[in-house]
């Protein structure tokens, strides 16, 4: 903990637990007479308690992010003061090997035409794998569309299974016929 927070747990945090700021005697107090004893003050007094208590974590947790972020915000103005020192090195071979020890890659810079070109190469090979893929999306909607409508029994008006439908009520009533001339001697 450095000392930015500390100063800042002291002093946000000194006087943080409501315990410390009023007792539940004297939270009892402030409500009238008939209502002193009612289990109901107790347990606001906690909910309290423990709304403080939440509030103080947030505010702890609040410090320490502070207090990390403001130390990182030092260290980069260290950095770029220490940026600045280089860039202001009178000396150039002290200077390109500070630049060359400090860089990441050490690749030669491209001029402004050479830059150009390779982001137009970059952007039209963009463009052809997206018209790729687009082309390839359409023959995939195709084929879907396609395998989708073979599917559907609906297309131009076709009820679906219709001739297997007929024949079996077409068999039924042959089958009811023949039996029917037995079945009607029966009931006389």
């Amino acid at each position: 903990m450095n000392m930015e927070e500390q100063i800042l747990n002291d002093y946000l945090l000194s006087q943080g637990r409501l315990q410390s700021i009023i007792s539940l005697e004297q939270w009892r107090q402030l409500f009238p007479q008939r209502y002193r004893e009612d289990p109901l003050i107790e347990r606001l007094y906690e909910y309290c308690t423990q709304q403080r208590q939440k509030r103080l974590a947030k505010l702890r947790a609040n410090i320490h992010l502070e207090s990390q972020v403001i130390g990182k915000s030092r260290i980069d103005r260290m950095l770029a003061t220490n940026v600045e020192k280089l860039q202001t090195v009178s000396h150039a071979s002290t200077l390109h090997d500070v630049e060359e020890f400090y860089t990441s890659h050490s690749a030669k810079p491209l001029d402004i035409s050479e830059i150009n070109e390779r982001l137009s190469e970059a952007v039209q090979s963009a463009y052809t794998k997206l018209n790729e893929e687009k082309e390839r999306c359409t023959q995939l909607t195709l084929k879907m569309n396609s395998q989708i409508a073979s599917l559907s029994d609906f297309q131009w008006s076709k009820e679906p299974n219709v001739d297997e439908s007929i024949h079996l009520v077409e068999s039924l009533i042959e089958s009811l016929e023949k039996a029917a001339p037995s079945a009607i001697e029966e009931l006389d």
